[in-house]
């Protein structure tokens, strides 16, 4: 029998392959260009850099690939929910509704909080602690660590599904 958190760790397996790859055809196309790395101390180096870039076209491929590689984070997430409802031996009254919730301010209106409980309506009081604590808004800086990480891999993929 697979363990449950298997095929969430296949998609994060395939995320890091999707990774490498992109930065592989990234690297050989900068290499192509002539223009493969710039030196960011040198503030020079770095206006050549973005003024080269500024008239380039960047492949559409690499939208694809990043496309994929926050699909399966994402997924992951969202997958992970279900597993918790799954331990909990709780069936969602509404399964469209379920998702890793990931809201950048706290939610404080009550449809707001409504909204961030039907995401993961049925988790364990733990999980629902442990999924609370890392909400982008309970970062000390919204500028770093694992809560700012998911709201960029939140926006990034909601932008990349609906643009």
């Amino acid at each position: 029998m697979a363990h449950p958190l298997e095929g969430i760790a296949e998609r994060l397996k395939r995320a890091d392959e999707n990774i490498l790859n992109v930065d592989s055809e990234i690297k050989r196309f900068l290499k192509e260009t002539g223009n493969p790395e710039v030196v960011y101390r040198e503030l020079k180096a770095v206006e050549e850099f973005r003024q080269f870039w500024s008239h380039q076209t960047v492949p559409p491929r690499f939208g694809v690939l990043i496309s994929e590689i926050l699909h399966h984070y994402r997924s992951a997430l969202d997958n992970l929910v279900w597993e918790l409802l799954r331990q909990a031996g709780h069936s969602p009254k509404n399964p469209n509704l379920i998702e890793f919730p990931i809201f950048g301010t706290r939610p404080t209106a009550p449809d707001k909080i409504s909204k961030f409980n039907r995401k993961i309506e049925g988790v364990s009081s733990a999980a629902y602690t442990i999924i609370e604590s890392l909400q982008p808004y309970n970062a000390v800086s919204q500028w770093k660590g694992p809560h700012f990480a998911l709201l960029v891999l939140h926006d990034m993929n909601r932008f990349d599904k609906h643009r």
